[in-house]
């Protein structure tokens, strides 16, 4: 396959998440997933047309053959089809077990695409990465700098400032997955306008997290911050000191940034947000939270085999938490993929997709402890990408937003990508 079909595709797949919900009198979906899955299935199909001419199965799959890991999720899938024995809607369960299927798809052409020879997987990352933060980030910010700046507003959270995601939320965490590549360029790159845009971009990006005012995607964030300074603690060099000058530099600009905007508020928007968070009778979304949480754990006990089918919390839910909906609200996520996993596939398709996810930032961990030179290198930026998406995770549900799953996904072929004897490893 020729290099820039490649790169068409990769890219087809990485920015899948920018088709909008709606185009002219074409077509409208309420939830722009559905578009971005359709787009998904059919590129799929596209795919893998194009590599069965140029290759034969057997090499298509040696995904499996050459990373065992990858068959944990598919053991996931293969529970969430068992699971729709026992669905109350099953229905519902082929719609969401034919969504995994695509992202299952999805994952293995990836894989695929980013072992070919003709490419530099981690440059076409990279500049993926770049692109796609400057395209969210610089429009967020414009649509706050036209509201408060322009229009003489004040600070707010509100889904007019979501970009190309379906709420705010999403929005701060996709960019939260995207800033550990930006730091890992800032700390590698030795060609000077990359250096420079990249840190162009750090600004931006943190700029808009702050803007967007998530508390999970700002504890994310610091929980970058943190670790890349202690990395630069291992081994201080002349190198490192002046990367993170500069990281810290634009972390200082991207703050004060934020006071302007912040100008016309009495005080600050972000302080406000966490003035609650370890109160959950003062803040709704966190009381929400805990019985979901409870909800769960309680479906769990009462279904631990099989679970209740997947795709089915959506509809379970209302029954244990029929006490908190209000008007027509229905807890459709429960706020924690793993718990949400579990409860519908049961514990051992559960844990299957915990190992998917978790395996990476271990074993990642490992190296980096094992590497005597401490570098910010690909195990560090493995580390920063799989601790986002566990977080964001545990709180709440990207596993269903093609926007942060695809994401994963070319970070898992990034994570295979650095491990040459990664099957002795998995041994």
């Amino acid at each position: 396959m020729g290099r820039n079909l490649t790169y068409l595709l990769l890219g087809s797949y990485f920015f899948c998440y920018t088709i909008p919900q709606s185009i002219f009198n074409l077509f409208y979906v309420y939830d722009r997933i559905s578009v971005h899955f359709l787009f998904l299935a059919v590129l799929n199909l596209i795919s893998l047309i194009l590599i069965l001419r140029k290759n034969t199965l057997d090499e298509f799959l040696s995904v499996f053959k050459e990373k065992p890991h990858s068959y944990s999720y598919l053991l996931f899938i293969v529970f969430g089809l068992i699971s729709i024995l026992v669905a109350e809607n099953k229905i519902e369960s082929i719609v969401t077990i034919t969504q995994l299927l695509i992202f299952f798809s999805s994952f293995v052409i990836i894989v695929f695409l980013s072992k070919l020879k003709n490419i530099n997987f981690v440059k076409v990352f990279g500049v993926f990465t770049l692109m796609a933060v400057f395209i969210e980030s610089i429009y967020i910010n414009y649509l706050f700098y036209d509201s408060i700046i322009i229009g003489g507003t004040s600070l707010d959270r509100s889904n007019e400032f979501r970009g190309f995601t379906a709420n705010i939320n999403i929005s701060s965490f996709s960019l939260c997955l995207k800033i550990p590549l930006l730091f890992y360029l800032a700390f590698n790159t030795k060609v000077n306008t990359v250096k420079v845009s990249t840190l162009i971009m750090i600004f931006s990006s943190i700029l808009t997290i702050l803007l967007l005012g998530g508390r999970a995607s700002i504890i994310a964030l610091i929980f970058i911050l943190l670790l890349i300074v202690t990395v630069c603690l291992f081994k201080i060099n002349k190198s490192k000191i002046v990367n993170l000058s500069l990281s810290i530099l634009m972390i200082v600009l991207s703050l004060s940034a934020y006071q302007y905007f912040n100008q016309n508020n009495i005080s600050s928007r972000v302080v406000e947000r966490f003035s609650n968070v370890f109160n959950p009778i003062e803040d709704q979304s966190v009381k929400e939270r805990l019985s979901y949480y409870s909800a769960a754990f309680q479906s769990i006990k009462n279904k631990p085999l099989l679970g209740i089918g997947i795709g089915n919390w959506k509809l379970i839910s209302i029954e244990y938490s029929k006490d908190l909906i209000e008007d027509y609200k229905v807890p459709y996520h429960v706020h924690n993929d793993f718990l949400q996993v579990a409860a519908e596939v049961g514990l051992f398709g559960g844990i299957a997709y915990l190992y998917f996810i978790l395996f990476p930032f271990v074993m990642s961990i490992k190296k980096f402890l094992l590497d005597r030179e401490k570098k910010f290198n690909q195990y560090v930026l493995i580390i920063l990408i799989f601790g986002v998406y566990v977080f964001d995770s545990l709180l709440n549900f990207p596993m269903s937003r093609p926007v942060n799953f695809i994401y994963l996904l070319f970070a898992m072929a990034l994570f295979y990508a650095s491990y040459k004897n990664n099957l002795n490893d998995e041994k």
